[in-house]
């Protein structure tokens, strides 16, 4: 007991500042992302949010609408061919706006895909 200084406060507040984005789980989830992941990726997937909300865990990615018929997926990932898979696996039609790395890896894979299977 000789060496308490000083009782803490308990009645000070903190100044509250002003939130970094309206969506704060978007916003920790894509700084999660940035942090953790070698390559970001924003893709148009072509089907409504509310459809895809389920498929897309937060911890996956931020999702955004762009329409009744659309909406953006920023996400990340440290391998891109893990990155394309995960994205068609998704279920939907989809068009990868960014990187160009992730463009290109999606034409190896299809042409991969392409190849794997027979025609008939």
């Amino acid at each position: 007991m000789d060496r308490i200084e000083s009782r803490l406060s308990t009645y000070r507040r903190f100044t509250p500042r002003k939130l970094p984005a309206r969506d704060i789980g978007a916003y920790v989830s894509a700084a999660v992302s940035k942090a953790r992941d070698r390559y970001q990726a924003l893709v148009l997937l072509h089907a409504p949010l509310a459809q895809v909300a389920e498929r897309v865990p937060p911890s996956y990615g931020a999702l955004e609408p762009v329409d009744e018929q659309a909406c953006l997926l920023r996400t990340g990932a440290h391998w891109l061919g893990g990155l394309a898979v995960y994205v068609a696996m998704i279920g939907v039609d989809f068009e990868v706006l960014e990187p160009p790395e992730l463009v290109e890896q999606v034409r190896v894979l299809a042409d991969r895909f392409r190849r794997a299977t027979p025609s008939h």
